[in-house]
Order: structure tokens, then C-alpha cells, then sequence
């Protein structure tokens, strides 16, 4: 038994000079460089990394992490970002990865502005070449979502995609916030019909406002910011709290979404209220009736529409007639006969199918 028992310490012992080793001597340097060259590449924009590590249990830390804006000012910088896996999960046959992200310095001892994203993947799909996760978690607390913001939109901004009737728009924009979510999706097959799960996302402390004088309205706070769902065998009904709305701006939404194989085969069966007042209808309404309603007449507000169709390219349609004005709204002139000549490139739609879930 001694024996045993001596035998178990030498091979522990060894294991661990070994891993100690290992630590000590790799090239972490070439590994972060190496990693970094395929990321950029993904996100299109230059990464930098202060320092990566590694850390028990396995997993790897990389610490100051700045995420760089092609001829912007507009960088986005993470404290530190941990990414492991489970050893416990492959003697179950499953690759379970997680990764953690502290937006600052004092994240860790609090408890805020942490993002924690785990995923997991039977070893057996993987080896028949399926990559459908069987596990999707998405936890924050109170994680700030000014600087990702003004980076995703500056990005939108940029890239080819981006309508030239809202991006002049989104950048005379701010945003500010803190994201609390709760979200986890399962699949029981490794087929998106059987997607299963509940979403739970918040956002706290909502905010917008202009950044140009040109552009006067009074800073928006959002007393409801929320997107609720529930998910059972593929389609996912939408709780009819989920809602964004502050004094000025509202924005409801319900239905359901359809998921289906391969992805642009699911569908949409979504009702959207829109409504907007005061400074923000003075200033955003016919940047909005041009862009998504895609109405030329003058818009009192008010709008339901119907988003169906397939889920990556729902058609929209008005679910009732849009109220005509007598008059346009006060300061709104000018911008709509700029506009006029780009509204032609966006004719009204013709009302598609309402799709089944």
C-alpha cells in the first residue's frame, strides 16, 4: 500500500515538474503573435495584446487587449479576456470552452462589468464534422456598453453594408449603458429545430443622446430596455414585455422566429410598434419613414409593421396605414427633399405571405 501509495506522489510530482516546465519554457510570445495574425483578419481591424498568460485550470489569459479602428480615434479596450476548457467535460465526451471577459481593472473584485460566454460541443459531432453547439451561455453584469457601441457603429459605418440614409445618422449619435443578460440556449439534436432555451436580456441605465449641435434633441433615457424569448422545439416565441422606451422613442416587439436547416431556410413572424415625438420626430422622423417605412408622405409617429419572411432578409410591411400629416414636422423640410432622390432606391414592398411557426 505504502508502495501505491509512493508511486502516486513520484507521478504527480513528475506531472507537475512537467507542466511547470512547459509553462516556463513555451513561446507564449510566438503563440499570441500567431493567434493575433487570424483575428485581425476576422474582425478586420488591428488587435493588440499587452500580455498572455497561462493559468490552472487550463486556460489562457490575455490581458490588455485594444481592439483599433481604422482611421478612427474610436478604440475599444478590455481589461482582460480568460479562455479555458473543462477537463471534467471530455471524460463526458463533450468539449465545453468558456470565456470570460473583465471590462476593467477592478471587474474581478467586484463582480461588474464581467461577460462570461460558454459553449460546449459533443466530441462525437465534432468528429463527423457537425459544429452545431450543443450549449450556448451568455451571463453580464453591468457590463458597459458605451465604447462597444461607438466601435460596432463606427464599424457599421464603414463597411459596405451600411445604408447611406442611417449611417450619417448614427454617427452624430452617443449611446450609453450596462448590459445584464441571462441567456441559455441548448440543442437536444444537432439540428436547429430542436433549439431549446430562454432569453433574458437587459439593458440598465439606457441612454442617447446628439453629439452635434445641428442636431438638437434632449438626451433620451430609457425606462424599459428589454428583449425577452422562450424557446421549445425551434421557435422561439417573443414575451410581449420586450420593449425599448423612453419619453420620446418606443419601440414594442412579439411573435415568434422559426429556426430551421440549414439557417436561411428559418422564418419570421414578427409584430414591431414604433413610435417617436417631440424633438426626436422633428429631427429622426423622416430619416426613419424613408429608411424603414419607406413611405414618402409626411409621418405622424405612429407605426405598426409586420416583419415576415425569411429570418436573414424579412420583407416589412405595414400592418395598418401610416397617418398622413397636414403639415411635415417643424425642421424637417429640408432634410426630406435631400433625401427624396434616395428614398426612390427603396420602394414599398408588396405584402409577403405570413409565415407559419
Amino acid at each position: 500500500m505504502k508502495l501505491l501509495h509512493r508511486k502516486f506522489v513520484y507521478i504527480i510530482s513528475f506531472s507537475g515538474l512537467l507542466l511547470g516546465f512547459f509553462i516556463v519554457t513555451f513561446p507564449f510570445g510566438l503563440l499570441k503573435e500567431a493567434m493575433l495574425i487570424p483575428l485581425a483578419e476576422v474582425v478586420n481591424q488591428p488587435i493588440s495584446i499587452d500580455k498572455m498568460t497561462v493559468g490552472i485550470p487550463p486556460r489562457l489569459n490575455f490581458t490588455g487587449i485594444t481592439l483599433a479602428q481604422s482611421g478612427q480615434n474610436q478604440d475599444l479596450s478590455l481589461h482582460k479576456i480568460q479562455i479555458g476548457v473543462k477537463l471534467t467535460r471530455l471524460l463526458l465526451g463533450k468539449l465545453h470552452v468558456w470565456a470570460r471577459v473583465y471590462y476593467h481593472q477592478e471587474s474581478r473584485r467586484t463582480g461588474q462589468g464581467v461577460l462570461l460566454v460558454q459553449t460546449q460541443f459533443a466530441l462525437a459531432d465534432l468528429a463527423s464534422g457537425v459544429a452545431l453547439p450543443t450549449l450556448i451561455k451568455l451571463q453580464a453584469a453591468r457590463f458597459p456598453l458605451t465604447d462597444l457601441l461607438d466601435y460596432s457603429m463606427q464599424a457599421y459605418i464603414q463597411s459596405p453594408a451600411a445604408n447611406l440614409l442611417v449611417s450619417p445618422l448614427l454617427s452624430q449619435l452617443s449611446f450609453k449603458g450596462f448590459l445584464q443578460s441571462d441567456i441559455e440556449l441548448g440543442l437536444t439534436a444537432a439540428q436547429l429545430g430542436s433549439l431549446e432555451g430562454t432569453i433574458d436580456l437587459r439593458l440598465q441605465e439606457f441612454k442617447f443622446a446628439s453629439t452635434d449641435p445641428n442636431l438638437v434633441i434632449p438626451e433620451q433615457t430609457f425606462t424599459q430596455a428589454q428583449l425577452k424569448a422562450s424557446l421549445k422545439e425551434g421557435v422561439a416565441h417573443i414575451d410581449p414585455s420586450s420593449a425599448f422606451r423612453a419619453v420620446d422613442i418606443g419601440v414594442g416587439l412579439a411573435g415568434s422566429l422559426q429556426f430551421k436547416d440549414p439557417l436561411p431556410r428559418s422564418t419570421a413572424a414578427l409584430t414591431m410598434d414604433l413610435s417617436m415625438a417631440g424633438a426626436v420626430l422633428e429631427q429622426l422622423g423622416v430619416v426613419v419613414q424613408m429608411a424603414l417605412l419607406r413611405q414618402q408622405e409626411a409621418w405622424n409617429g405612429e407605426a405598426t409593421m409586420k416583419l415576415e419572411g425569411a429570418l436573414l432578409a424579412p420583407q416589412i410591411r405595414m400592418a395598418q396605414p401610416v397617418a398622413e400629416l397636414t403639415t411635415p414636422p417643424a425642421g424637417s423640410s429640408d432634410l426630406e427633399d435631400a433625401m427624396v432622390d434616395q428614398a426612390a432606391a427603396y420602394p414599398e414592398s408588396t405584402p409577403p405571405p405570413v409565415a407559419q411557426p
